[in-house]
């Protein structure tokens, strides 16, 4: 494997392969890297989606492993392939996921509207809460006080 990776760095490459293996079998199906691939937001054409798995499937098995995933990702070539893979693993984490599911509309910010809607249908499921405390903690997690909560204050706010 490639040589100049600290442990640290294979053991981080590795947690990034199992956040994209959705269905946990070891494996990142060409489906499964497709889906993953074709997320608007990445900007990526369906014929340079062909290369890049052509690119990742070093065996020929119609899947990724653990061992090809590392190979790719620690390889000095191709930085903008693993910029785009880089980018997709950021948005399947768990945190981006929650941002994910408060930003309705994907335009990358939390509008009070959209944290009012989502924490509304926690309400009741995980805790009680009104539209006081909802606007404190708005006001909290808005640290440049710009109205909105972006990814970076949501992160913050998630993990203090």
């Amino acid at each position: 494997m490639a040589s100049h990776l600290s442990e640290s760095e294979i053991k981080k490459l590795k947690k990034a392969f199992l956040d994209l293996d959705e269905d946990g079998s070891g494996e990142i199906t060409i489906d499964e890297l497709k889906s993953i691939l074709r997320d608007p937001r990445l900007k990526i054409l369906e014929n340079d989606i062909d290369k890049m798995l052509e690119e990742f499937d070093l065996d020929g098995s119609g899947g990724i492993d653990v061992s090809e995933f590392l190979i790719l990702m620690s390889s000095r070539k191709n930085k903008e392939l693993k910029k785009k893979i880089h980018k997709a693993i950021l948005m399947r984490s768990p945190i981006r996921k929650a941002f994910n599911e408060f930003d309705k509309n994907g335009d990358g910010f939390i509008t009070k509207k959209e944290f009012k809607v989502v924490m509304r249908k926690q309400k009741g499921r995980y805790f009680c809460i009104g539209d006081q405390q909802l606007d404190a903690m708005l006001q909290s997690y808005d640290k440049n006080g710009d109205g909105k909560i972006d990814y970076d204050e949501f992160v913050l706010a998630m993990t203090s």
